[in-house]
């Protein structure tokens, strides 16, 4: 433990028992915070994307006709339910930088653009982001930067779409031929491009972190899971144009994928939890580590240890030791502030890592979580008094790495 940076501890505490509150998920909270003053350079990003969607949203919507719309084809509204769908179930894999998981809509956005043009999609895609966003209850900024982002991204790739020779009205649907692919492929290249510098500019401008390591960290994931996705557009306007019944031959795949997905992330959450609390194992603290040092921003780190453990085991038996874990496994997570790891790196020992924190917050949050855990509590219908001490390190005075 770091002693020498900072140190404290407690011994039996008097009083009433308290029970083990409920993990809250701040995480989630983080991501929907807007920031404060601090934050200037990031909110004014997030409205200037935001206010460029809209108002290419509402370009888009004037120069729709009502009339062509509700003419289109049967396929143009099986694209829309797909769409919908894909919104709504995104897709979880091990490594997405969203933790709502990964939309495979994308494939469906393009080929609504390749076949039907730019307004028709852009809209479509706006209105399935705002259910799907409203459904797993993202802030509202949140969701108003995702349309944004979308929707000038779309855009971009319309735009050299159109300069590569191929030209979408609503009115005239547009068959695909083998001529036409290198267009498509400019247009896919474009879209993740400018999607990419987006997303990562608004991470870094609200994490502090340097926005080139994290566009070059994600950039094969984001490239492969994309890329994939966009490839799979030109065989849906295929389908479309043999008839919508062609469509649900699509669905075999996109099911494959969805089930491997969904074993790949439960094995990386397996290697990145500890199995008994669920908190963050010493692998993952690692890795959140990693990325808070890359910012400019003091970082702070607690370390735990239970003083008693051992006589908790040796009297009482290792499943009530196991149940004492979990209870200080709880209320470290109940009592820490949103945007916190809290993770478990082994026995009894563990670590709570405090991004964007000075010394003196540090401490403050070192006392109040060592007050949480030195209460007393039931366990196996005796009331348990368990001490523990806390070391405090900041980076970078104190270090610049985990180590």
């Amino acid at each position: 433990m770091p002693t020498e940076q900072g140190a404290a501890s407690c011994g039996p505490a008097d009083g009433g028992v308290v029970g083990s509150p409920l993990a809250t998920p701040r995480a989630e909270r983080a991501r929907n915070d807007f920031g404060g003053s601090h934050d200037l350079g990031f909110r004014l990003f997030v409205w200037a994307v935001s206010l460029s969607g809209v108002a290419l949203l509402l370009l888009a919507a004037a120069s729709l006709d009502v009339g062509e719309l509700l003419s289109l084809e049967p396929g143009f509204w099986v694209l829309c339910a797909l769409l919908l769908a894909a919104e709504l179930r995104p897709l979880f894999t091990a490594g997405a930088r969203d933790s709502n998981g990964l939309s495979v809509s994308t494939a469906f956005v393009f080929a609504l653009m390749l076949r039907y043009g730019l307004p028709a999609a852009i809209l479509v895609q706006a209105l399935a982001v705002v259910i799907g966003d409203v459904s797993r209850g993202k802030a509202p900024w949140r969701t108003a930067f995702n349309v944004g982002q979308f929707t000038v991204s779309w855009a971009a790739a319309s735009v050299v779409m159109q300069r590569s020779g191929l030209d979408v009205g609503l009115g005239t649907p547009t068959d695909l031929a083998a001529s036409d692919l290198l267009a498509a492929l400019a247009a896919g290249l474009t879209y993740f491009a400018v999607n990419q510098v987006l997303v990562t500019c608004a991470v870094s401008l609200k994490t502090g972190l340097r926005w080139w390591p994290l566009l070059r960290d994600d950039l094969v994931y984001e490239a492969v899971t994309n890329g994939a996705l966009l490839a799979l557009a030109p065989l849906v306007v295929l389908a479309v144009e043999e008839g919508p019944a062609f469509l649900p031959l699509l669905l075999p795949p996109l099911l494959a994928v969805y089930s491997v997905a969904s074993i790949a992330l439960e094995r990386e959450q397996q290697a990145l939890t500890d199995m008994l609390t669920g908190l963050p194992n010493r692998k993952m603290l690692t890795e959140r580590t990693s990325e808070a040092l890359g910012g400019h921003d003091d970082v702070a780190l607690l370390l735990f240890d239970l003083d008693r453990f051992k006589d908790v085991n040796d009297t009482l038996g290792h499943h009530v030791g196991d149940q004492l874990l979990e209870v200080v496994a709880a209320r470290l997570s109940g009592a820490s502030r949103d945007g916190d790891t809290v993770a478990r790196l082994g026995g009894d020992e563990f670590a709570v890592l405090l991004p964007s924190t000075d010394r003196v917050v540090a401490e403050q949050t070192a006392r109040r979580l060592l007050d949480e855990m030195c209460a007393p509590l039931v366990l196996g219908g005796l009331l348990v008094d368990v001490g523990a001490s806390v070391g405090v390190a900041v980076a970078p005075k104190d270090g610049t790495d985990l180590d």
